[in-house]
């Protein structure tokens, strides 16, 4: 063998032997080091040891659980990914992450989903569309909500922390602020204009003022900095002092102390996963001498909620006043300064409305705020137990308004799978599959408007679900988008259905129930505002 043969393969074996080495080291380091729980890179929890026992049990669980847990403890692991991640960082200047937006100068943005199938990009380029009958079903449960926290002896308000690039779209990209358009936020503030917004606080515009001397929210994280929380803290207790008596003042900038954070990087430095780079100073901003102190965590679990979901209780001997105080990570450190001036603060970041009338029943505050990011706001008006049946009903036949009662005779009504009969007080319907309507006479509708309050009084056999549609002007054809409906139980209904739309209404079309039996309907009424 001549000496370029032997130099080949010496070169050929060596190669070899760096790849065989190369693939090997991640396993062997995996059998060398010790199982981590939490990510250093990705800032989570890392998949735990698969359960032996779980292989005789539920194989499929088992083999999927060794996937897991090997996929997240190969050797190496943390190294390959900060420096995949420093990679697209540096080089390309691109996030490994789909829901972390790199910005200018550092800042970091989420750009994920969140609930309802919301997104951060389609909101902030004005894709999410809310229509008229969900902003008017919104507003209608906000002033539900309102109203029957006072049954309760409580004054309620929902504040809302703005989105992080709301208050600093500067630090987008170019190309992402040219393309900003009209946010769910900016459609719910359009429709508010001339309306009563009691209880309902936007934060924005004095975030946006405070802005002027410095960033109110963090470049690596989600959430505001100590300037911007400590405004909201200001805020909700000014709003709090003109609904209740004996709520001392909000605290003085000399009454606080910062705690300084040299190299944090925060949520969104986390998910990117190259944490070093985006480090940053921050500050915590907590009173020198606080009155609350946190007596106690309460389960939930007997209010009917997970076991896991908690409340905090803080008791501050000074104050007279009782709080609950509901809030996202967005309340985390206001919590405690809130509770300076409450004799007894109740606070979860557990908003169940189920949950929370049983709490506000035993707890009997005397304010109750819910504080909540902007990006939650299709998921922030829930229907309270009967809150939004008893307002509407309230409603129903006062002040300024026409009750038109619609004739039920089955001449002018018309049928679709389904026979109708007259009966004492209306209609027997009978349907003879799962998809009955009746559509009435677009004449009856001829002075509505664009809003009006339907009542339905029906009787069925089952429990089911009654839906109402209309037809307007602009948008002729029965639609989901043009739709409310309500669930209905077996025996006597009586149910008032909420309607808005942008031109004025033609015609109803009403689903008694989904399936297939007997109704009868005694009463369908349309009240809607004169001029």
């Amino acid at each position: 063998m001549d000496s370029d043969s032997i130099l080949q393969l010496r070169s050929d074996r060596l190669l070899v032997t760096i790849f065989l080495a190369a693939i090997s080291l991640p396993l062997l380091m995996s059998v060398l080091s010790t199982d981590k729980s939490i990510s250093e890179s990705e800032k989570r929890t890392l998949a735990p040891k698969p359960v032996m026992s779980q292989l005789f049990s539920d194989f499929e669980g088992y083999r999927n659980s060794v996937e897991d847990y090997w996929g997240d403890h190969i050797g190496l692991r943390e190294l390959l990914i900060t420096g995949y991640s420093a990679i697209k960082v540096l080089v390309f200047n691109i996030s490994p992450n789909d829901w972390a937006l790199l910005g200018k100068d550092k800042w970091i943005f989420y750009w994920g989903a969140g609930s309802n199938n919301y997104t951060a990009d389609r909101d902030f380029s004005g894709r999410h569309m809310i229509s008229r009958t969900r902003l008017d079903r919104w507003y209608i449960n906000h002033m539900a909500t309102l109203e029957h926290m006072r049954t309760k002896g409580a004054e309620y308000a929902m504040f809302i922390a703005p989105n992080k690039q709301s208050i600093h779209p500067e630090f987008l990209p170019y190309k992402i602020r040219q393309k900003s358009g009209k946010t769910i936020l900016d459609q719910f503030a359009e429709y508010l204009e001339g309306k009563n917004t009691e209880g309902f606080y936007d934060l924005r515009a004095d975030l946006l003022a405070l802005k002027q001397s410095g960033p109110v929210y963090m470049r690596t994280d989600t959430h505001w900095n100590h300037e911007g929380y400590v405004l909201a803290y200001r805020k909700i207790i000014e709003w709090a002092r003109q609904h209740a008596d004996g709520i001392p003042v909000s605290r003085s900038d000399q009454e606080f102390e910062l705690e300084h954070i040299p190299a944090m990087t925060g949520d969104l430095g986390g998910m990117v996963g190259f944490a070093s780079y985006f480090a940053e100073t921050s500050a915590l901003a907590t009173l020198k001498a606080p009155c609350a102190v946190q007596v106690e965590n309460i389960s939930l679990q007997k209010y009917g909620a997970q076991p896991q979901k908690q409340a905090t209780r803080y008791r501050c001997k000074t104050a007279t006043k009782k709080l609950l105080f509901i809030h996202d990570s967005f309340g985390r450190w206001i919590a405690p300064l809130l509770a300076e001036h409450f004799k007894e603060t109740i606070t979860s970041n557990f908003g169940s409305p189920i949950v929370l009338e049983e709490l506000i029943e035993e707890f009997q505050p005397d304010i109750v705020i819910n504080l909540r990011v902007e990006r939650q706001l299709l998921s922030l008006f829930p229907d309270y137990p009967g809150v939004t049946d008893d307002f509407i009903k309230s409603k129903f036949e006062q002040g300024n308004q026409k009750v038109q009662k619609i004739q039920l005779l089955p001449e002018i009504v018309k049928c679709v799978n389904c026979d109708l009969r007259q009966y004492e007080d209306g209609l027997e319907i009978y349907s003879h599959n799962e998809d009955p309507f009746l559509e009435f006479d677009a004449q009856l509708l001829n002075n509505a408007g664009t809003e009006a309050t339907v009542k339905v009084s029906l009787i069925s056999e089952q429990l089911d679900e009654l839906k109402l549609y209309f037809a307007t002007e602009g948008s002729p054809v029965f639609s989901e988008d043009n739709a409310v409906s309500s669930p209905i139980q077996k025996e006597v209904n009586t149910i008032y259905l909420r309607i808005a739309a942008e031109t004025p209404f033609k015609s109803l079309r009403l689903d008694p129930g989904m399936n297939k039996g007997l109704y009868y309907l005694s009463y369908l009424g349309v009240q809607y505002e004169t001029n």
